[in-house]
């Protein structure tokens, strides 16, 4: 289903030939695509092959942003990570020296992007009922 068959428009699965959702740019080789879901789920803003869960891309700055804005004491933008063994929808507790987040810097060194700082989050001990 093409919506917009002049320039830009939202492609869904066109013509069995694509396996993916994209809002297209102007371009008919997808180099400009604007959003797309691909067929593993992965979903990519501004790039048009996304190689992580969310993939956020552009050549001048790619900015995150939460905000709020409200009176309430305790609401909050927020950015929450969870982390456990098991599955979804049968989780188990998480052990010694789990890594339960970390964040990573990169900077492209002329070859490949290396890393130039990280931090990671980790369980110190053996975690209990509510002492985490």
């Amino acid at each position: 289903m093409a919506v917009n068959t002049i320039g830009a428009g939202v492609i869904l699965n066109e013509g069995q030939i694509d396996v993916d959702f994209r809002v297209e740019g102007n371009s008919a080789t997808h180099t400009d695509d604007r959003f797309v879901i691909d067929a593993s789920g992965k979903v990519g803003i501004g790039i048009a092959a996304p190689e992580r869960l969310l993939h956020l891309q552009d050549d001048t700055e790619a900015n995150l942003a939460i905000e709020t804005n409200n009176n309430g004491a305790s609401n909050f933008a927020g950015f929450r990570r969870y982390k456990s063994r098991g599955t979804k929808a049968s989780p188990t507790v998480v052990a010694d020296d789990d890594t339960l987040a970390m964040d990573a810097i990169y900077g492209y060194d002329g070859n490949s992007y290396a890393t130039a700082a990280s931090i990671e989050y980790k369980v110190d001990g053996t975690p209990g009922d509510g002492d985490m």
